[in-house]
């Protein structure tokens, strides 16, 4: 008699997609889930990848305009958008259309004209806030 060896495989119901999470997103965690056992009084213990998954599910589908604006002023570079003219150059000459590379310059520009007016704006009010001081201010003897 001969023993055959049967392996099973068992197969996850989820499919698995691993991310890494910065240092600040993992002490931002490691704080929400001590917040939860102590508001709790430890009765629950919960894993880290369990809260997320509570949290992202919970978010709305659609990112709020501000997160979207904050993602493309922080990741948003120079030469993505430059690699982005690029691209519909070649999906426009591939197509046989003909593409304005003026029109594809000032929607890659548009964000940064908007942004140098946010942080001109900021200075302006900042420096005039500085140059006109109030009454209030301990600083001003009278």
């Amino acid at each position: 008699m001969s023993e055959e060896k049967t392996i099973i495989k068992k197969k996850r119901s989820q499919n698995s997609s691993r991310l890494t999470l910065s240092s600040k997103a993992q002490r931002k965690t490691s704080n929400w889930i001590n917040q939860i056992e102590q508001k709790l009084n430890g009765m629950i213990s919960i894993k880290r990848n369990d809260l997320l998954n509570f949290l992202l599910e919970e978010m709305d589908d659609n990112l709020a305009s501000s997160v979207l604006d904050k993602i493309k002023k922080e990741k948003l570079t120079g030469k993505q958008k430059a690699k982005w003219i690029y691209q519909k150059f070649l999906e426009a000459e591939k197509s046989g259309s003909n593409i304005d590379f003026d029109d594809l310059v000032k929607v890659a520009q548009e964000d940064l004209k908007k942004q140098s007016k946010r942080k001109l704006n900021k200075n302006k009010s900042h420096q005039s806030s500085l140059s006109k001081p109030s009454e209030n201010d301990p600083l001003i003897v009278k």
